[in-house]
């Protein structure tokens, strides 16, 4: 029975106090049979019965699993009697039902307005129509409603329903026309596509009228852009539709939040086009966004201001401001108890005096993540990528012997996961520096030089960001170039 595979732990316990509480003995026992054998066993009806009711007629049997199912329902029901806002709603519906036919109005009434209450907070206005429904109908039996009242609200919610309705018809419309839209090869920008995609739909309209369902649309548009992965059309779209709204003065202290996400997506958007000085200056109106209304919304998204300007400042080359940055960040209350935000400013500091070629202060920080109580929360991944970095400054310190031991403690440790394809480019760069580390001089070696240029050719483009840190293509390149790490990286980013 697949409700009962879908069951956990406490509400298989829970269904167990449930029949020895309303049943007895006899009849719990049979139904707890029935029960463990589904709960333990992959087999169909027919086998389920052979294997432990063969003595049971089939109509017996099937009668005891219709009691199991019916009374799994009951107290699945009663366990999750306000287990989200939608089935507290829905469950003061049936009571409510309940007491009406009961007769006793005034009972059922005080639940409906309790049903309201809940809907209107969790804005489930399709829910709300049926309350409206409900308490409209038991007006006609209980004069104690005010009828006239309820018909109004009714009225405005539909007004609202159909606006939602004739919303997601466009969204829907816009959704399959832009997808379908080769905008690009027609040689027109996004903002003349939309314009295009605009004329074609009726009632447009009532979206440039509502700016609820601007900021709907403009969210579906910008998730259109991040599937084709086209960053340059999403920048330059992101950037009018800020300036428009911002022109118009459409945010406020209940929306703020919706401009401040529309920023950090054009940053994401210029960071992946690595137009570092415009995410820089972009950084800086984010910030002050985050400042705003008392600081709001500062502590939602501190963190990914600090993660964007980190980004633009070391990528756009300015080491300075990367490192200030961080030990700014460092002084963040709401911030530092967080093992994730640690994790962030260690493995930075780390990439910074490393870029600066300060291995020495780059290995401190590093150290700080081996600690046992940090290092065993990580996950299998973030161990293995932390340990390529620490076997880079092995490397980059001249402790070959070390290196080496610690290449094969490395094989060793991560052997199921370097299986994997996905880690192969993990793979091969460690077959490269475990050669690197063995030879007196590996880059006059012909074997390695060709081994290096074929990782070089088969890498990705270097996108900042990535999980590598240290990025391995970009570490070869300044060894085979003899030329600092940081140095190399410009170039890579420039390229």
């Amino acid at each position: 029975m697949d409700i009962i595979k879908q069951l956990s732990k406490d509400e298989a316990r829970s269904f167990k106090l449930y029949l020895k509480k309303y049943f007895d003995q006899g009849s719990r026992l049979l139904t707890e049979q029935l029960f463990d054998a589904y709960r333990k066993n992959d087999l169909k009806d027919s086998e389920i019965k052979k294997l432990y009711f063969n003595d049971l007629t089939n109509n017996t049997f099937y009668q005891l699993k219709s009691r199991l199912t019916e009374n799994l329902y009951k107290n699945l029901l009663q366990l999750n009697y306000k287990k989200d806002e939608k089935i507290l709603i829905q469950n003061y519906l049936i009571l409510a039902e309940i007491f009406i036919y009961k007769s006793a109005f005034s009972v059922a009434y005080d639940l409906l307005k309790k049903a309201e209450k809940k809907a209107i907070k969790a804005n489930r206005d399709y829910l709300l129509h049926l309350i409206y429904n409900e308490i409209i109908s038991l007006g006609f039996q209980y004069g104690g409603i005010p009828i006239n009242n309820y018909i109004e609200k009714k009225r405005d919610l539909l007004n609202k329903l159909n606006a939602i309705d004739e919303f997601t018809y466009i969204s829907s419309k816009v959704t399959w026309l832009l997808r379908n839209s080769n905008f690009t090869a027609k040689g027109i920008s996004i903002l003349d596509e939309l314009e295009i995609i605009k004329s074609k739909i009726e009632k447009f309209d009532l979206i440039e009228k509502n700016f609820t369902l601007k900021l709907e649309l403009q969210k579906t548009i910008r998730n259109i852009l991040l599937q084709k992965e086209d960053y340059a059309s999403l920048e330059l779209y992101l950037d009018n539709t800020l300036n428009d709204f911002e022109q118009h003065k459409l945010f406020n202290k209940a929306n703020y939040n919706h401009k401040i996400i529309m920023q950090v997506w054009l940053i994401n958007a210029q960071l992946r086009l690595k137009k570092f000085k415009a995410a820089v200056g972009n950084t800086t109106l984010l910030n002050n966004s985050l400042n705003v209304f008392n600081k709001l919304y500062y502590n939602n998204y501190v963190w990914t201001y600090y993660q964007c300007k980190f980004m633009a400042s070391y990528y756009g080359g300015d080491l300075e401001a990367a490192y200030d940055l961080l030990e700014i960040a460092k002084q963040e209350k709401v911030l530092v108890q967080s093992d994730q935000f640690n994790l962030f400013l260690n493995l930075n500091f780390c990439m910074v005096c490393f870029s600066k070629n300060e291995l020495q202060k780059a290995n401190t920080y590093l150290s700080a993540l081996w600690q046992p109580k940090i290092f065993a929360t990580l996950s299998t991944e973030l161990k293995l990528y932390i340990t390529v970095i620490d076997m880079i400054m092995y490397f980059e310190s001249n402790d070959f012997d070390y290196l080496i031991h610690k290449i094969v403690e490395f094989k060793r440790k991560f052997r199921s996961r370097l299986k994997n394809i996905r880690y192969e480019r993990v793979k091969t760069f460690i077959k490269i520096l475990n050669l690197l580390a063995k030879n007196p001089d590996p880059f006059q070696n012909s074997k390695i030089k060709k081994l290096i240029d074929h990782f070089v050719f088969n890498s990705p483009e270097y996108q900042p960001g990535s999980n590598e840190t240290i990025d391995y293509k970009t570490w070869l390149l300044s060894k085979v170039n003899k030329q600092s790490y940081y140095k190399q990286l410009q170039i890579e980013l420039i390229d």
